[in-house]
């Protein structure tokens, strides 16, 4: 098996990585000179030699640190590409700041950009072909894995079907030990079936585990079935350890958990189940951060004139600042003050407890259409969002997001349920999916789902399009009334 060899294999395929980055490097330095970009005219024969053995040094260290070279049989090509790009943005950062140390001559912009694609593009490209060459030789019984599943019920006939299914994980099922006593949840009718259907061998019972994995060529054992089931499992898994076989736990009985997303983590040297109520995606929540940053920062600066003629026509209309400040909750119940322009009376809230005969939303929420505590100029800058505006500080100030949940009243959120309070599992927006979806023609239930449903199915593609129909909803008057 390749996994004898895992050290000799995993250093060749480093050559092999370090010989493509050094060809791409080659190749970008050809494109830059048949185009006329910077290149390395200012390097002398021995500055490239130099130039090219700490490229080698940094590239060898960095490749190996992002587990390129562990075995990625249960890996979607999706996911050795996030690897690949993690590496070499790590490796081309540390690059630049090596010929910067060591005072080289600057590399331009344009051979860099051309670089990391090529090494990109061609460090993907041999992991795409190992990935094809390794899948059909486990198909045809090479490089394969023994394995036996410990269990019973569904999570055991789940681990069996998917072993059936994906003959390309090169794993070859020796048979199943089932428990010495069957329960309430090891239901034997769906194992024998399976066994039956498929040819699965039944080598015993728990008991038996240690002779049977003595007389047999083991080299995974997957175990299954309820965390206390699992618990009891702990000898037999020590054991695994102590004979150098791999061991895999099948934690399908927190597929009852809704909205969650699982994965194993790690604390110093705690090992962890992680359950997240959102879906974090590392590089895209950096993306969203930058871009409300950015945009915040640009949108404060280009619309400085329009602040100045809304302040303006505010302090014209009614007495009272210019700004309307409220404690809004935040992600995960952090209370921060909301920015808005002042639309109202400066009396508002006081008077607010004589008008709830008056609210036409349900639940906590409280809207009038025709609120008599709305100033002239209120009336204008509801409708046209303008008194939004002034969160563009709250986003710059990292409290909101450009896209997201709207962020509701301390007193708003007393009155949740507990599915409800969920909501706040993310940073709360200027606009989401139900202000560009009728506003307040919406009921209380729906647009909690449209919330919930933006934070399960969210991307930055999604925000973008929000964004885009954002303004259409202003300019045909769908603001708020």
């Amino acid at each position: 098996m390749l996994k004898e060899h895992y050290r000799a294999v995993s250093n060749f395929r480093r050559l092999i990585d370090i010989m493509l980055v050094h060809v791409s490097f080659y190749f970008t330095h050809i494109v830059c000179l048949v185009f006329s970009f910077k290149s390395l005219e200012e390097y002398t024969r021995t500055g490239k030699v130099f130039l090219f053995l700490i490229m080698s040094v940094i590239w060898w260290i960095v490749l190996k640190q992002n587990s390129l070279y562990k075995s990625h049989r249960f890996e979607t090509l999706f996911m050795q590409l996030v690897r690949i790009v993690k590496a070499v943005s790590v490796a081309a950062v540390l690059f630049l700041a090596a010929i910067t140390i060591f005072e080289f001559p600057a590399i331009g912009k344009i051979f860099m950009t051309i670089f990391v694609v090529l090494s990109l593009g061609s460090l993907f490209m041999e992991n795409v072909i190992i990935a094809k060459l390794a899948e059909s030789l486990r198909k045809l019984n090479i490089n394969t894995r023994n394995v036996i599943v410990v269990g019973m019920g569904k999570e055991a006939a789940d681990i069996l079907l998917k072993i059936k299914e994906n003959p390309g994980w090169g794993l070859k099922l020796v048979g199943i030990i089932i428990p010495d006593q069957i329960d309430s949840d090891n239901n034997v009718d769906s194992i024998s079936a399976l066994s039956r259907l498929h040819g699965y061998k039944i080598l015993g019972k728990l008991s038996d585990f240690y002779s049977i994995t003595k007389g047999n060529v083991i080299d995974v054992v997957f175990f299954s079935g309820s965390p206390w089931y699992l618990n009891a499992m702990q000898p037999y898994i020590q054991y695994c350890i102590q004979r150098g076989i791999d061991t895999e736990l099948c934690a399908t009985f927190f597929d009852k958990l809704d909205f969650v997303k699982m994965f194993v983590d790690e604390i110093g040297n705690l090992p962890l189940i992680s359950f997240e109520t959102a879906h974090k995606k590392p590089y895209q929540l950096l993306v969203k951060e930058l871009i409300d940053r950015g945009i915040a920062f640009l949108g404060l600066f280009i619309l400085a004139p329009l602040f100045f003629i809304t302040s303006l026509a505010i302090r014209l209309d009614s007495p009272g600042s210019v700004f309307f400040k409220q404690k809004r909750v935040g992600r995960h119940g952090r209370i921060f003050e909301m920015y808005k322009f002042r639309s109202m009376v400066t009396d508002a809230e006081a008077r607010k407890k004589d008008l709830f005969a008056l609210n036409e939303m349900s639940g906590p929420v409280f809207k009038i259409t025709h609120d008599p505590r709305i100033t002239r100029v209120g009336k204008f800058i509801r409708k046209t969002s303008l008194d939004e505006l002034p969160q563009l500080i709250n986003v710059l100030r990292g409290e909101m997001s450009l896209v997201g949940p709207r962020p509701p009243l301390p007193s708003e959120v007393a009155q949740y349920s507990d599915c409800q309070i969920r909501r706040l599992s993310v940073k709360p927006g200027i606009t989401c999916t139900w202000q560009v979806s009728g506003r307040n023609h919406i009921d209380f239930e729906t647009w909690i789902k449209m919330d919930l449903d933006y934070i399960d199915k969210w991307s930055l593609s999604k925000d973008a399009k929000l964004l885009l129909k954002t303004m259409p909803a202003i300019l045909f008057q769908n603001g708020a009334k």
